[in-house]
């Protein structure tokens, strides 16, 4: 019989956490663990939001189309985000800046075309300058659901509502697809949760919406090519779906840089 242990551990890990903060908690006390035990660890690099990573807000600027308020345009009707902190702030562990229309007049997020949207929106928003190198993206966004999807025999997996392209340096691309009820919700919820591919960075009452609350949204995408720069970043709809079952609004996006934290196990020693 070979030589080893059994380490006993009574955190419950989550396969996806609500706060992506816990997640990087409870990973901090595994690894402390393991290495007070003489683990030895792989050099790969684990990108977790809230700690160790250096963020680097990307300006959406001239992208922006359209206003947070009603009074101005939103989606239809009187509820809107005028509550959303613009501006610099922290939402879920990162860092953001959000344009702000306050002082004057300006358009502070990118919405795509759909019924019911104020104004002439576009079927996609190209060129969101980017210019950096990035180990993490992470999307601030919000959608108005207009159709429910469920599960059947012939479509077992969530479509996808909306997709980022990020274009490299060396001329590459890589689709990012936000499946509906996984990497966004509806922008209105009775009870503001985070989704398996996101967490509800942010939630409040809306002054006339019967107890329920304006929410949006931040998805992670890690990065499978961080030591290529990324050039710029697309939003659009998927060209099956299209905007049948709602409209994206896109509030945020920052770079994440990781150093090399909490690797793989690789083995541990034995005294």
């Amino acid at each position: 019989m070979g030589e080893g242990g059994v380490i006993l551990n009574n955190l419950k890990v989550q396969e996806t956490e609500s706060n992506p903060v816990n997640a990087q908690k409870k990973q901090n006390i595994a690894a402390t663990l393991l290495r007070n035990l003489g683990a030895a660890f792989a050099g790969e690099r684990v990108v977790t939001a809230g700690a160790n990573l250096k963020y680097r807000p990307i300006p959406l600027a001239e992208k922006c189309n359209q206003f947070l308020t009603h009074e101005k345009a939103w989606y239809d009707g009187e509820a809107d985000l005028s509550a959303f902190p613009v501006g610099e702030s922290t939402l879920s562990g990162v860092r953001y800046v959000l344009r702000d229309f306050r002082t004057s007049p300006l358009p502070a997020c990118v919405m795509l075309s759909g019924p019911g949207v104020r104004g002439k929106m576009p079927e996609a928003v190209e060129g969101i300058r980017a210019d950096l190198k990035a180990d993490a993206l992470f999307f601030l966004h919000t959608f108005r659901q207009d159709k429910e999807w469920k599960p059947s025999k012939e479509a077992k997996e969530p479509p996808t509502v909306f997709e980022y392209v990020v274009h490299y340096a060396d001329g590459k691309t890589v689709v990012v697809p936000v499946k509906y009820g996984r990497g966004v919700g509806n922008w209105i919820e009775t009870k503001p949760q985070g989704l398996p591919d996101a967490a509800a960075a942010w939630a409040a009452p809306l002054t006339k919406g019967a107890g329920k609350s304006a929410v949006v949204y931040q998805m992670q995408w890690t990065n499978p090519r961080p030591d290529e720069a990324i050039k710029s970043i697309d939003i659009r709809y998927d060209a099956k779906v299209g905007n049948q079952y709602g409209v994206p609004a896109l509030l945020a996006i920052t770079a994440g840089t990781a150093a090399k934290l909490y690797p793989l196990l690789k083995g541990v020693k034995h005294g």
